[in-house]
């Protein structure tokens, strides 16, 4: 299971360092639930890309933890549950600034066109280095995309 709270941009071109402190601010969301509830990070975090199109971009900011919380979440709550999805994915290793990323997804969708691949859900970019402590040419990202 994972812990997420969901961002979207109202438009497409939003600039990297907004949608940078969504992130963050939404991970700051998450951790602070973490902490009431008692639950503990079990992997990198990860952004889930929920929307990418010419109306806007949407993500769900996550962080796997070690169990779901022992009670149900209220209606309101801009915190959810969800469970990791469990198929099989493509992965490309992502080394550099996240600027990488865009021609990163376009290799990908290259890829999977070529060897007859159709996309089974949303991609997500998992962070195994810290932003805040990693220089930005030694980042190391993880991008996934769920297949057929």
């Amino acid at each position: 299971a994972f812990v997420t709270v969901s961002y979207l941009a109202s438009e497409r071109r939003k600039v990297s360092a907004e949608i940078g402190d969504a992130i963050g601010a939404a991970y700051t969301k998450i951790v602070e639930f973490m902490k009431t509830e008692g639950l503990q990070q079990a992997g990198p975090p990860i952004t889930i890309n929920t929307r990418w199109d010419d109306v806007g971009y949407g993500f769900d900011a996550a962080i796997p933890v070690d169990r779901a919380p022992a009670k149900e979440l209220p209606s309101d709550s801009p915190v959810n549950v969800k469970q990791t999805y469990g198929g099989k994915a493509l992965k490309i290793v992502v080394k550099g600034p996240y600027g990488g990323l865009p021609p990163s997804y376009a290799k990908l969708e290259a890829f999977m066109a070529a060897r007859g691949y159709d996309s089974a859900g949303p991609s997500w970019d998992e962070y195994v280095s810290d932003p805040g402590t990693t220089p930005e040419a030694d980042l190391t990202t993880n991008i996934y995309q769920p297949v057929k």
